[in-house]
This record gives structure tokens, sequence and C-alpha cells, in this order.
């Protein structure tokens, strides 16, 4: 699952796309993380380094809940 977070949606393959949206939206805590990582990367390929601090400030004000909280429920696909 790590692979599918960080590599841009447009590099992946159609399945591992569906896969992740599935996880994604049965997980809203990894939802909220996967936005804040592909944030991050927008931010560091269209280099707006700027705009570091008000990233870190929106990450501090989500609470992300750490793998141990979120639901173990939900099997992730591999």
């Amino acid at each position: 699952m790590t692979r599918r977070l960080l590599t841009h949606a447009d590099a992946l393959v159609e399945s591992h796309r569906i896969q992740l949206k599935a996880v994604l939206a049965n997980c809203p805590g990894l939802d909220i993380f996967a936005q804040h990582v592909r944030t991050f990367g927008h931010m560091v390929t269209d280099l707006q380094g700027d705009q570091l601090p008000e990233w870190i400030e929106s990450a501090r004000q989500q609470h992300v809940a750490a793998p141990q909280e979120m639901d173990q429920s939900q099997p992730l696909a591999k």
C-alpha cells in the first residue's frame, strides 16, 4: 500500500488505482494522510517550498491516526 500512496496517480496501473481508492474510502485516517502526501508531493515537484509552513500547520491541525489506531478489521490489499 505504501508504494501506491507514494506513486503519482497517473503512474499507477488501473488495478492499483482501484485498490487504493477502495482502501482510502474505507479508512478515513489513511485518506487524510494520503491527501497530505499528495499535497507535499505537488509542493516539492512544483518547487513551492515557500508553502511548507502552511503545509506543516495543516498537517498538525488534522489528526491522523497512528497505524495501531486505524480500523484493523479492513485488510489492506497487497
